[in-house]
């Protein structure tokens, strides 16, 4: 019960920091779980959550240094990521397209 308490602080903990923009400091907190075979399921959700946010963040700054040296022609992969977080990246390469049609 103990363990389980303190899994669910820092099950808010780290759902707070997501929800602040704070992802890279997830996976140190949730760590000390990894090895805990009945919460392996929802460690894994949490660290892959914040991989996604991570590499979402990574690809945009990726495509906006590209644009800043005038590559306009780089795009964000958003089969790379799946439902609402590939609509995010698809929408990056939409406005840029559109941008150039201008």
């Amino acid at each position: 019960m103990k363990e389980e308490k303190r899994f669910l602080e820092i099950l808010n903990s780290s759902l707070d920091d997501i929800l602040n923009g704070n992802f890279s400091s997830v996976k140190d907190k949730i760590k000390e779980f990894e090895e805990d075979d009945d919460l392996k399921e929802s460690i894994d959700k949490i660290s892959k959550l914040s991989d996604t946010l991570n590499y979402l963040i990574e690809d945009s700054n990726t495509m906006n240094e590209a644009a800043k040296l005038g590559k306009l022609d780089v795009r964000i992969d958003a089969n790379k990521y799946q439902g609402d977080f590939a609509k995010i990246t698809n929408g990056f390469n939409d406005t840029v397209d559109k941008l150039l049609q201008i």
